[in-house]
């Protein structure tokens, strides 16, 4: 399938005012962290926090959007990959009162993610640590 001539991709960085078309002959290159497909599916790639901001699908003559996306890009956190077998009880995570700075400390928990895949998978789930003061 041919490349539309008529729509393209464009990129606002976080906080910039201008957009930019992204290039449908230098967005195949991998190393800019983005592929157009001849589809113009917008695969983003090797992800860094550059390329967080605003993405969209636009018509280039009446610059109609078809398409809008918001990318925010969080710095990896420390993850702990904790197997069944090796999980802990759950009860020795029981809040910690500090009287004497009227505050509690706890850990609360995210919901689990749906299965990645059939058969063999993997879910996720993350436990936040909380100050009430």
């Amino acid at each position: 399938m041919p490349l539309a001539t008529n729509v393209e991709w464009a990129f606002r960085k976080w906080g910039e005012e201008e957009f930019s078309a992204l290039n449908p002959l230098t967005a195949r290159y991998i190393g800019k962290g983005y592929l157009l497909k001849k589809d113009l599916a917008l695969l983003i790639i090797n992800v860094e926090l550059s390329q967080g901001g605003e993405y969209f699908c636009r018509d280039k003559d009446s610059k109609i959007v078809h398409s809008m996306y918001f990318l925010e890009i969080v710095e990896r956190l420390p993850v702990n990959v904790i197997i069944p077998e090796a999980a802990v009880d759950q009860s020795q995570f029981a809040p910690t009162v500090f009287d004497d700075l009227d505050t509690v400390v706890e850990l609360q928990w995210s919901t689990w993610s749906a299965c990645n895949r059939c058969q063999l998978g993997e879910r996720r789930r993350y436990g936040y640590c909380r100050l009430k003061v």
